[in-house]
Protein backbone atom coordinates (compact mmCIF):
# COMPACT_ATOMS: atom_id res chain seq x y z
CA UNK A 1 0.00 0.00 0.00
CA UNK A 2 2.92 2.34 0.69
CA UNK A 3 3.85 2.58 -2.98
CA UNK A 4 0.37 3.86 -3.80
CA UNK A 5 0.27 6.75 -1.33
CA UNK A 6 2.68 9.08 -3.18
CA UNK A 7 0.56 8.73 -6.33
CA UNK A 8 -2.66 9.48 -4.44
CA UNK A 9 -1.02 12.52 -2.81
CA UNK A 10 0.13 13.73 -6.24
CA UNK A 11 -3.35 13.18 -7.68
CA UNK A 12 -4.93 15.18 -4.85
CA UNK A 13 -2.39 17.99 -5.23
CA UNK A 14 -2.94 18.22 -9.00
CA UNK A 15 -6.71 18.25 -8.49
CA UNK A 16 -6.43 21.23 -6.12
CA UNK A 17 -4.67 23.08 -8.96
CA UNK A 18 -7.65 22.66 -11.30
CA UNK A 19 -6.17 19.72 -13.20
CA UNK A 20 -8.49 17.00 -14.41
CA UNK A 21 -7.13 13.86 -12.74
CA UNK A 22 -7.82 10.22 -13.54
CA UNK A 23 -6.32 7.40 -11.47
CA UNK A 24 -5.97 3.95 -13.01
CA UNK A 25 -6.61 1.48 -10.18
CA UNK A 26 -5.74 -2.20 -10.62
CA UNK A 27 -8.62 -4.49 -9.68
CA UNK A 28 -8.92 -6.62 -7.67
CA UNK A 29 -6.80 -4.91 -5.05
CA UNK A 30 -4.02 -6.67 -3.13
CA UNK A 31 -5.85 -6.42 0.18
CA UNK A 32 -8.95 -5.16 1.92
CA UNK A 33 -6.83 -2.33 3.37
CA UNK A 34 -5.86 -1.17 -0.13
CA UNK A 35 -9.47 -1.42 -1.27
CA UNK A 36 -10.65 0.61 1.74
CA UNK A 37 -7.94 3.23 1.17
CA UNK A 38 -8.89 3.66 -2.49
CA UNK A 39 -12.61 3.84 -1.64
CA UNK A 40 -11.93 6.45 1.01
CA UNK A 41 -9.68 8.44 -1.34
CA UNK A 42 -12.27 8.56 -4.14
CA UNK A 43 -15.08 9.38 -1.67
CA UNK A 44 -13.03 12.30 -0.34
CA UNK A 45 -11.86 13.45 -3.78
CA UNK A 46 -14.99 13.17 -5.87
CA UNK A 47 -13.48 15.37 -8.58
CA UNK A 48 -10.86 12.65 -9.30
CA UNK A 49 -11.97 9.96 -11.72
CA UNK A 50 -11.15 6.29 -11.13
CA UNK A 51 -10.50 4.00 -14.08
CA UNK A 52 -10.64 0.38 -12.95
CA UNK A 53 -8.06 -1.78 -14.71
CA UNK A 54 -9.26 -5.38 -14.43
CA UNK A 55 -6.25 -7.67 -14.07
CA UNK A 56 -5.99 -11.07 -15.63
CA UNK A 57 -6.20 -13.85 -13.02
CA UNK A 58 -2.80 -14.85 -11.67
CA UNK A 59 -2.31 -17.96 -9.58
CA UNK A 60 1.31 -18.26 -8.46
CA UNK A 61 2.74 -21.76 -8.42
CA UNK A 62 4.89 -20.88 -5.43
CA UNK A 63 4.13 -19.15 -2.15
CA UNK A 64 5.10 -15.51 -2.85
CA UNK A 65 4.30 -12.24 -1.13
CA UNK A 66 0.96 -10.75 -2.33
CA UNK A 67 2.70 -7.54 -3.47
CA UNK A 68 4.95 -9.50 -5.85
CA UNK A 69 2.02 -11.58 -7.06
CA UNK A 70 0.21 -8.29 -7.83
CA UNK A 71 3.24 -6.92 -9.68
CA UNK A 72 3.32 -10.05 -11.88
CA UNK A 73 -0.44 -9.84 -12.48
CA UNK A 74 -0.16 -6.17 -13.54
CA UNK A 75 2.77 -6.91 -15.82
CA UNK A 76 0.93 -9.85 -17.38
CA UNK A 77 -2.23 -7.78 -17.86
CA UNK A 78 -0.33 -4.94 -19.53
CA UNK A 79 1.76 -7.27 -21.72
CA UNK A 80 -0.64 -10.02 -22.66
CA UNK A 81 -2.96 -9.74 -25.59
CA UNK A 82 -6.65 -10.46 -25.86
CA UNK A 83 -7.72 -12.89 -28.54
CA UNK A 84 -8.30 -9.83 -30.73
CA UNK A 85 -4.62 -8.83 -30.25
CA UNK A 86 -5.30 -5.61 -28.35
CA UNK A 87 -3.47 -4.77 -25.14
CA UNK A 88 -5.76 -4.83 -22.13
CA UNK A 89 -4.68 -1.36 -21.01
CA UNK A 90 -4.69 0.24 -24.47
CA UNK A 91 -8.49 0.46 -24.93
CA UNK A 92 -8.95 1.65 -21.35
CA UNK A 93 -6.58 4.58 -21.91
CA UNK A 94 -7.66 5.37 -25.45
CA UNK A 95 -11.34 5.69 -24.52
CA UNK A 96 -11.03 8.10 -21.59
CA UNK A 97 -13.11 11.24 -21.65
CA UNK A 98 -11.68 13.77 -21.54
CA UNK A 99 -8.58 12.35 -23.26
CA UNK A 100 -5.45 11.94 -21.15
CA UNK A 101 -2.99 14.84 -21.34
CA UNK A 102 -0.18 12.99 -19.52
CA UNK A 103 0.38 9.68 -17.75
CA UNK A 104 2.34 9.21 -14.52
CA UNK A 105 3.32 5.65 -13.75
CA UNK A 106 5.27 3.67 -11.21
CA UNK A 107 8.84 3.07 -12.36
CA UNK A 108 8.43 -0.72 -12.09
CA UNK A 109 5.90 -0.89 -14.95
CA UNK A 110 6.99 2.20 -16.91
CA UNK A 111 8.56 0.22 -19.74
CA UNK A 112 5.35 -1.72 -20.39
CA UNK A 113 3.09 1.30 -20.04
CA UNK A 114 5.27 3.45 -22.31
CA UNK A 115 4.73 1.11 -25.23
CA UNK A 116 1.02 1.92 -24.99
CA UNK A 117 1.26 5.62 -24.18
CA UNK A 118 3.71 6.24 -27.04
CA UNK A 119 1.22 4.62 -29.41
CA UNK A 120 -1.49 6.93 -28.01
CA UNK A 121 0.82 10.01 -28.10
CA UNK A 122 0.43 10.54 -24.34
CA UNK A 123 3.51 12.03 -22.60
CA UNK A 124 4.55 9.65 -19.82
CA UNK A 125 6.41 10.31 -16.58
CA UNK A 126 7.64 7.65 -14.19
CA UNK A 127 8.19 7.87 -10.48
CA UNK A 128 10.14 5.69 -8.10
CA UNK A 129 8.72 5.70 -4.59
CA UNK A 130 11.13 4.15 -2.15
CA UNK A 131 9.03 2.16 0.30
CA UNK A 132 9.92 -0.94 2.26
CA UNK A 133 7.70 -3.99 2.26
Amino acid sequence: MGHLMPFLCLAAMLATRNCTVTVVAAQPTVSAVESDQLSSFFATHQNIKCLEFQLLPYNPTTDIHPFFARFIAISNSVHLLHSNSVHLLHPLLSNTSPPLFAFITDFTIANSVCKITIDLSIPTYSSLSEQCL
